[in-house]
Formats: structure tokens, sequence, C-alpha cells
């Protein structure tokens, strides 16, 4: 039975919130599948103007049904002028109107006390789940953790925020050298070599401060750039834009004589991680190229 009176204040908020927090998680999730890197600031654009995207959305829930996904977990609905549905543009208009001009009255049925604990849980996941994700965590992936291939070791170097699978121990080294118009530049690099032609690596150098003010794609070129210049008679075949674990990543591909390198950099936070193949060329489709960049797990 209906009760034509207005529903308690704190159910009408939580109905609200759920609505817009069920919104900007479709959207996230969707943003998630995209072929491209999309930048944090974006999610924060998004968490900002949810009221207002999601506004002819819920004036065509209105139209439609005269309730939406959240008003109807707690029994909540729009009743219009002669008990029918609003139409459309009258519950447009109220959206706009910031509530000023209410299209109808707001009628609660009366619902089991199980679906308000229901509703109250929905939104308290859904509001972990949008901290989260403006945290700079993923809605798919992110608990995924990197396992050995098959007869591989899982390297976790002590202090270091990441993890991989490898064949053999590799051997840590360390480097600085100079880049024009930057301070110098300190190169750590984890080398695990097979025979005398194979060699599996990951490596980092953090960027200058003063880098980290251009956009991603552009430190990401300048870095393979660094790259090329450091592998003596390299060629440049192959580059393409991606992602790792929802961070900006560029995969490339060089010849170096008889040999054949592919890699990837991910950058994250102004550090640029370098997970890299050397094979000789006639065996570079035998290296298990994509489980081993597939292994790479950043914290």
């Amino acid at each position: 039975m209906e009760k034509p009176s207005h529903p308690p204040l704190w159910m009408r908020c939580c109905a609200r919130l759920c609505d817009y927090l069920l919104f900007y998680l479709l959207i996230a999730f969707g943003f998630e599948f995209a072929p491209y890197f999309i930048p944090e600031i974006y999610f924060w654009g998004l968490a900002v103007l949810t009221p207002l995207l999601w506004a002819p959305v819920e004036a065509f829930f209105y139209s439609l049904w005269g309730t939406t996904p959240g008003k109807a977990i707690f029994g909540i609905r729009v009743v219009g002028r002669g008990g029918k549905r609003p139409s459309f543009l009258s519950a447009l208009k109220q959206a706009f109107s910031f509530g000023m001009k209410r299209t109808g009255k707001l009628n609660q049925v009366e619902v089991p006390i199980w679906r308000r604990y229901v509703g109250v849980a929905l939104v308290a996941v859904c509001a972990t789940m949008f901290g989260l994700r403006q945290q700079g965590e993923h809605l798919i992936g992110t608990s995924k953790k990197a396992l050995p291939i098959e007869h591989w070791m899982l390297f976790s170097p002590t202090g270091e925020p990441f993890s991989l699978s490898l064949p053999v121990d590799p051997v840590a080294t360390k480097e600085t050298f100079d880049i024009s118009g930057a301070p110098p530049l300190v190169y750590n690099d984890w080398s695990a070599k097979i025979g005398a032609t194979t060699i599996y690596s990951i490596s980092y150098l953090d960027l200058p401060k003063k880098w980290t003010i251009a956009g991603a794609r552009t430190l990401l070129k300048g870095s393979l750039e660094i790259v090329l210049e450091r592998t003596p008679g390299a060629i440049l075949v192959e580059k393409n834009f991606s992602t790792h674990q929802g961070h900006p990543a560029i995969d490339f591909r060089m010849q170096q004589e008889n040999s054949e390198i592919q890699g990837r950099l991910v950058l994250i936070n102004g550090r640029v991680y370098k997970v890299a193949v050397t094979t000789p060329a006639d065996m570079s489709h035998n290296s298990r190229y994509d489980l081993f960049v597939g292994s790479l797990d950043i914290r």
C-alpha cells in the first residue's frame, strides 16, 4: 500500500546517492575497456559532473517507470498529476531546476525491512568502489597478482614495488648517465640471461620532476628515444601505445644486428619501467614474451 507522504529524508538521500554511484561506476567500468589510457583527472571530472549527466537519465526513468534504480530499492516513486507518470520533458525541467519545481509527489510503497538493509549496504559497497576508483584503483584486474610462468621463479627484489616471473636469478646493475638539460639519471636493471643470446630484463629510471608536467604519451615517447639511443645499432621497427594495469604504456620492437628486442615501457608517477626480451631474430616467437610481460605486477 502506498503512502501519499514523503519518504524519510535519509531514504531519499540514500536513493539518490545510490543512483549517482551506480551511474558513475557503470561509466567508469566501461572506461576499463577503452583501447587507450584515460588520465585520472578525467575520472575526477566524471565524479563532479555525475549529477548533471544523470539528470536526463533520471528523467527517462521517471517517464517510463516513475522511479529510478536507487528509488526502486526503497520503494519510492514519483506520481504526476492524475496519478500518471510525469512526462520526460517535465521530469527533465525539474532535474535542471535543482528540485525547486517538482513534477509530482513522492510516494512510498511499503517494503520489507530487509530491502532497506540491502539498499543501505548497496550504497556502502558502491561508495567503497567509488573511493577505490578515485584513488587510482581499477574496477577490473586490480586484484590479479603475478604468478610465475611454469618452472619460472617469481622475482620480487627487496624494497622494490614490483614483481615478475624470470627463468633464472637475475644480475642487478645500477648505472648513472647524463641527459642534456637535466640532472643525471639513475638506471636500475635486473637481467636474467639464458645461454649466450636470450636476455629477460626489468629496469626503471625516475624522470626529472620538471619533465612530469608533460603528458604521458610525450614522456613515454621521450623515454623510448632514450632506450633507442642507449641500444647500440638498434632500429625501431614498431611501437604502439597501450596500458599496463591501467597505467599508460608503450610497446615496442627493435632490431639489433641479428637480435630482436621486444619490450614495454610503463609510466607510473614519474617513474618509467622497462620490461624487455632480447632473442635471436629467428627465435622471437619462442620467447614467451606475452607471458613474461603479463607477469609484471607493479604495486
